[in-house]
């Protein structure tokens, strides 16, 4: 059983690993078309996480962040990938829709799991299930 706290949290740390994400593998595209499609991306987390965050804030709650080591270790996997790759735009291409698939997979989880009553909240977590869907719809052309 999920509750508003729970699934708010889940929500928070999925974008923060998007966030995290993005950033580091916006400085390594070299086309600009998919530079501007990450960054809108980032965009979208961002707007997600400061979302969330108001809410477990009004609630007296904190955001649940994705921990240093896990970030370190994604950081590592990408500078390795995009530094052996052939085509750079399709391998970052290719992790942002691996990470969104993921970030899919998780957030229907927690959805189906939450037993919480707040619209709001479900709401907030179905678009975020959406932002994911449209990001993996948005990098099939870099690939």
């Amino acid at each position: 059983m999920i509750d508003d706290i729970q699934l708010l949290k889940s929500i928070t740390e999925t974008a923060d690993m998007g966030r995290d994400s993005l950033n580091h593998v916006i400085e390594k595209a070299t086309d600009p078309a998919l530079k501007a499609v990450l960054q809108k991306q980032f965009s979208e987390y961002d707007s997600t996480f400061m979302s969330a965050e108001q809410i477990l804030n009004a609630k007296g709650k904190q955001p649940q962040k994705t921990g240093a080591p896990v970030k370190i270790y994604s950081h590592m996997v990408s500078d390795l990938k995009t530094m052996t790759a052939e085509n750079a735009t399709s391998k970052i291409a290719e992790m942002v829709i691996q990470g969104s698939t993921m970030g899919v997979t998780e957030m229907t989880k927690q959805l189906n799991g939450y037993q919480g009553s707040d619209q709001t909240v479900r709401s907030l977590a179905e678009r975020h299930i959406k932002t994911e869907q449209d990001n993996i719809e948005a990098m099939k052309r870099f690939l």
